[in-house]
């Protein structure tokens, strides 16, 4: 029964190898950077963790990520006993000791993502490091993790950066619902990152408007071919763009998931998986524009200063 998710997880590569941007490569998302004797093991180059054999010597180093989702009726750790967690912490002298304390109480509590956000807070200077491990210690016991991306970004630039290398692009990702929407800056000759470039050409496809905005690939300002989105996308250069939806599609994203129906391992957007109140940028509706468009030209005050396509008049 534990495994059922860790099962379904393979299935959803073949559902994914029938979407838009071409043959996905098989990666692995529980045995994350498999390092033997520190050279990197390429786990994803074998069609199944079985035909990975452990060498009878040297040293074996893993992130093994838990991928498994919290069940939609499980509650996080009521604010009275976090508030005595935040307590408890602060007493304590070393971030190793404190780090500790999470860890214990992570085996039978769950969180919310802004739990985690001030949990990570409690590490400064040169305990910074140990929000990483915040991080990876409580992406699978957090019950609105929809939002998770976010907590990642706020342990600072370079943690995230390790963070989401531990944790995995496409774990952070996971169907894109709360996630596809902001910038991204993905090199292409990464496997994963590859991958999740060919997830966002998909949503483009599938969803209505124009998606992928300001593009830029080897620094020079580009439009996707279509041959991307219907085969191949290269392996190799560095693609910058901004990923955004309309406020209907982002409201039919957060309600639907992104995945047509087909709901990735059977997750299909609950409100409890969310923060209270979440929501997501979105780009102005062009009725909006225009009639705003309308308002500041006949105002003489302020039409010099409607200058910009953003639904904000400038000064």
């Amino acid at each position: 029964g534990q495994l059922k998710e860790v099962g379904e997880c393979f299935r959803d590569f073949g559902q994914r190898h029938q979407h838009h941007g071409g043959p996905r490569e098989r990666l692995e998302l529980v045995w994350n950077n498999v390092r033997i004797d520190g050279r990197i093991a390429a786990l994803e180059k074998a069609l199944h963790i079985k035909d990975f054999a452990v060498p009878f010597t040297g040293m074996m180093e893993v992130d093994l990520v838990d991928i498994r989702k919290p069940d939609a009726r499980i509650d996080a750790i009521d604010s009275t006993h976090f508030l005595l967690l935040l307590s408890q912490l602060r007493e304590k002298v070393s971030g190793r000791a404190r780090m500790q304390q999470i860890v214990e109480t992570s085996f039978e509590n769950y969180f919310t993502c802004l739990q985690v956000i001030i949990l990570q807070q409690l590490f400064k200077g040169a305990d910074s490091g140990y929000r990483i491990e915040v991080c990876v210690c409580l992406f699978s016991r957090t019950v609105d993790w929809r939002a998770y991306h976010y907590v990642v970004k706020y342990a600072g630039r370079e943690e995230r950066r390790i963070a989401t290398q531990r944790i995995g692009h496409l774990n952070l990702f996971f169907d894109g619902a709360a996630t596809a929407v902001g910038y991204w800056k993905l090199d292409l000759s990464a496997a994963d990152e590859r991958y999740l470039m060919q997830e966002l050409l998909h949503l483009a496809e599938s969803e209505p408007g124009e998606n992928i905005l300001d593009c830029e690939f080897k620094g020079i300002p580009f439009d996707i071919p279509y041959t991307w989105v219907d085969s191949k996308v290269p392996h190799e250069g560095i693609i910058c763009f901004i990923y955004a939806r309309c406020n209907a599609s982002n409201l039919k994203s957060l309600a639907l998931g992104s995945s047509e129906g087909k709901h990735l391992r059977g997750h299909a957007p609950r409100p409890s998986q969310f923060p209270p109140k979440f929501s997501l940028p979105c780009l102005p509706d062009i009725c909006s524009l225009v009639s705003l468009a309308i308002k500041c030209c006949s105002c003489p005050q302020i039409s010099m200063g409607f200058h910009r396509v953003s639904g904000v008049c400038c000064e």
